[in-house]
């Protein structure tokens, strides 16, 4: 059997560049969102386009439990009511969707709907920023109600 050629020094060293720059590119692509397991609470904008159908002293906080490229488990309580689960739509974050790029470039941004006790459901978009800090839009009908609240993590 004949022995294989070798390839040349120079390309060995390129190949093996171009492995290390792939990976690197894979792990900037892996981001660990583990640090946004937590409490976390805000108010809804003062600019009232954002704040449509809801109190100008409307706050959110929410509970996140778990938090990775795919999935996401969090309790969302709204103007106090009793807390409901953000219910993510399945395939989102496996669409373009969960990559989809809003002001301030978040991390991910998860969409699901959230129904407080007793009322009817809201669109929920769920954006993870890596300055630490989340923002929650809340959306429900066309024009009935439409919230951004920015959040903030909660010090215990």
């Amino acid at each position: 059997m004949a022995a294989s050629p070798s390839l040349p020094r120079r390309s060995t060293a390129r190949f093996r560049l171009g492995g290390a720059l792939f990976a690197l590119g894979l792990l900037a692509a892996c981001q660990d969102l583990r640090e946004f397991s937590g409490e976390w609470a805000g108010g809804i904008s003062p600019d009232p386009v954002l704040a449509h159908g809801f109190l100008p002293t409307a706050t959110v906080s929410l509970d996140l439990q778990v938090a990775n490229r795919d999935e996401i488990t969090t309790l969302v309580t709204i103007e106090g009511a009793p807390a409901a689960p953000f219910v993510p739509i399945k395939r989102a974050a496996g669409d373009v969707l969960g990559d989809v790029q809003l002001q301030g470039e978040p991390l991910r941004t998860f969409f699901g709907f959230i129904e407080p006790q007793g009322q009817r459901p809201y669109l929920a978009v769920l954006s993870l920023f890596p300055e630490n800090r989340v923002e929650l839009r809340l959306i429900r009908g066309t024009d009935e109600a439409y919230g951004v609240f920015a959040l903030r993590r909660v010090r215990r």
